[in-house]
């Protein structure tokens, strides 16, 4: 199987490999970019700005934009979960523990040090919970580690029955109120179910996915909508068996539709941004704030306006942030120093600005 690093490398000398995977990018492009968008509408909705049909809408899309993150995370995953122990624990523990606590303390000072303006103070003793309750912001981070380890030590029972335990915790979290004080529980449990099917589906997803039509992708988005607008509509998204299908349903139009358009400009430009997907979600939480309250204050308070500049302004300072800084000594932000990395591995590259 075709490791995630080669398979999501754009070199020209491996251009007929990446083709067949470009999709991969294009997903995670577009899925940032939801984030990004979700992230500045809350924003908006503290300050009134947001209407309540565009938060109902941003909480029907809760459905598909982790969901698809989660699983392009495990179409690649199998080989890593299935190699040297010590290597597994490098990539993909460490790994991801290190961006995690190390952007939970940039996020944590930042907002301890505006508690002058904030709303919302922020106590000094809150930086121990992102042990157990990750700051909003960050938890991806924690939530992907967790899920790596869970196959890990689960990888020797059948595919069949990881997937269906997966499905089984999902089914009991939709089913149960959520877990107070402990974000993780409840964001990971909704979320298993997705990588795990990337992991164990990854072949079919993509046979499918490459063999895509652009008539197939256009009854996916069709099936999504009509699902969703009613489920959105009667709020029974969270209904356990509504939740499942609606994803399932989401997450597989964006990936037809990527598939099918992936030679098409807005989609390479998608896949740009995909790239950079990991510096774009530690640190868009700065510019969705700054640029919102830099734009309010000279008087524009249009949402549409707000939020597109937004998203804009974020996905463009988080690749510019990476680019600038990946031969400075502030290249740790976005790239693990050799430092942190397990002793067989110190002498490797700097990470990927993926989530690899």
């Amino acid at each position: 199987m075709t490791s995630f690093k080669d398979a999501l490398s754009f070199d020209r000398a491996a251009k007929k490999t990446a083709a067949r995977v470009g999709w991969v990018d294009c997903v995670k492009g577009l899925t940032i970019i939801m984030v990004v968008a979700h992230h500045a509408v809350l924003g908006l909705a503290a300050k009134g700005l947001a209407h309540s049909d565009v938060l109902r809408w941003d909480e029907s899309l809760a459905a598909v934009r982790m969901p698809l993150f989660f699983l392009v995370a495990g179409l690649f995953a199998k080989r890593a979960i299935d190699g040297p122990l010590q290597k597994f624990l490098d990539g993909k523990v460490v790994h991801f523990a290190y961006f995690y606590f190390l952007w939970s303390l940039i996020l944590f000072f930042a907002r301890f040090g505006s508690n002058d303006v904030a709303e919302k103070k922020t106590r000094a003793t809150e930086i121990l919970a992102i042990l157990w309750d990750p700051i909003s912001t960050i938890w991806f981070m924690y939530g992907l580690m967790l899920a790596f380890l869970f196959v890990r030590l689960l990888r020797s029972l059948p595919p069949l029955a990881i997937v269906a335990t997966a499905l089984a915790i999902q089914t009991l979290a939709l089913a149960s109120p959520p877990v107070p004080g402990a974000m993780i529980i409840n964001k990971f449990d909704h979320l298993l179910f997705y990588f795990v099917l990337g992991v164990y589906g990854s072949a079919w997803i993509r046979n499918q996915a490459n063999s895509i039509k652009p008539a197939t992708a256009a009854g996916l988005i069709l099936s999504f909508i009509v699902v969703a607008v009613p489920a959105t509509m009667t709020d029974t998204l969270r209904l356990p068996i509504v939740y499942t299908v609606i994803s399932l349903l989401g997450v597989s139009a964006v990936i037809a539709v990527a598939a099918a358009g992936q030679d098409a400009l807005i989609a390479r430009g998608l896949s740009y941004v995909g790239k950079y997907s990991l510096p774009i979600y530690l640190s868009h939480f700065l510019p969705v704030a700054a640029i919102r309250i830099v734009l309010m204050h000279v008087g524009v308070h249009q949402a549409v306006i707000l939020c597109a500049a937004c998203v804009f302004g974020s996905v463009v300072l988080g690749i510019a942030a990476d680019v600038i800084t990946r031969r400075t000594p502030l290249s740790f932000l976005f790239q693990r120093p050799r430092w942190a990395r397990l002793s067989a591995y110190q002498g490797s590259a700097a990470a990927k600005t993926g989530f690899a």
